[in-house]
């Protein structure tokens, strides 16, 4: 039976596992990756020792603003990453030493609170059952994806900047005509390349050491946005006021408005249902002129007593 239980080991979990630990609580924490949470070992400190590497290499590059003058300025990004993760490490391990100074118990593994019971709070993990009289609570948070209508229905696939930015070259089949992405949940999944994406690929120049199709300005990452280049491209073709997923709709409305079916562009766009690619596919005026044109023809034909192939003349029963 323990005094507390908490569940995170983050900046709120591993706080309060230290100071009830301080004050004589017996104290169990749960942490189903690595203490110190999200801002420790992905957000907050790795982007700090980026952030201070790349002023460094600023105030080299301009050093000269300053009386400062240095020769042959360059930087080794596989040096700053090891550095940033040497950084992690050691306040990784200054909070795991903070457990044990204050005796605090940290199993890893994701914990499962099972309810109230007569005895205590009841949580298991790792096929383990544990008891407390307090529970805290410091999973912190995830990713949300909005309830927009539609999101549900789109498939296993949600292809987002981050997938095309992380594509490689050994995941693209130019002769085929064919992307594979291996981020889908039931594997991986194809995408098909029309012919002007296939023209773009093949004309893409490949960086020696980087496998990414859109390079970034790093030897071996690919490209981390593309904003500024879809603002440029905005700018150029004038049309200011579109946004990248607007693309898709207009990819649906054309397969449309061509004649071709839900099912296929559906497929196409990754979409599992025929509603979803139904509310993405927005008929321009001229498919539907077409149609009107076509249907009001053979109405007009038949009423004069014409007999065009698409109307059929069924006799009179007596």
């Amino acid at each position: 039976m323990y005094d507390l239980i908490i569940i995170g080991g983050g900046p709120a979990g591993y706080v309060a596992a230290e100071r009830a630990g301080h004050k004589g609580l017996s104290v169990i924490l749960f942490e189903k990756k690595n203490m110190g949470g999200v801002c420790l070992n992905e957000g907050c400190i790795p982007s700090k020792t980026f952030l201070y590497s790349a002023k460094t290499y600023e105030n080299a590059v301009h050093g000269d603003k300053y009386g400062v003058y240095c020769d042959n300025v360059r930087f080794d990004y596989g040096k700053i990453v090891a550095r940033k993760n040497k950084v992690v490490r050691k306040l990784v391990a200054g909070v795991e030493s903070k457990m044990k100074l204050n005796h605090v118990e940290v199993v890893r593994g994701e914990a499962m609170i099972q309810g109230r019971t007569s005895e205590g709070v009841e949580i298991t993990c790792n096929g383990e059952i544990y008891l407390g009289n307090n529970l805290l609570i410091c999973t912190g948070s995830e990713a949300f994806v909005p309830p927009i209508p539609g999101l549900g229905e789109i498939g296993d696939i949600i292809l987002t900047n981050r997938e095309i930015l992380d594509l490689k070259w050994s995941q693209v089949d130019v002769e085929r005509g064919m992307a594979f992405l291996p981020t889908s949940k039931t594997g991986c999944k194809p995408l098909y390349l029309s012919a002007a994406t296939q023209l773009i690929l093949a004309n893409l120049p490949r960086i020696d050491g980087n496998p990414h199709v859109i390079a970034g300005r790093t030897s071996t990452g690919p490209r981390s946005d593309l904003k500024r280049p879809w603002d440029n491209v905005r700018r150029a073709a004038k049309i200011l006021d579109v946004r990248l997923h607007d693309l898709r709709h207009s990819f649906a409305s054309l397969g449309v408005g061509g004649g071709m079916g839900l099912p296929i562009i559906g497929k196409l766009l990754g979409h599992s249902q025929p509603a979803t690619t139904a509310r993405y596919a927005h008929l321009d005026a001229d498919p539907m002129h077409r149609a009107a044109n076509s249907i009001g023809d053979t109405i007009i034909a038949a009423m004069n007593g014409g007999k065009p192939e698409n109307v059929v003349y069924i006799d009179k029963r007596r």
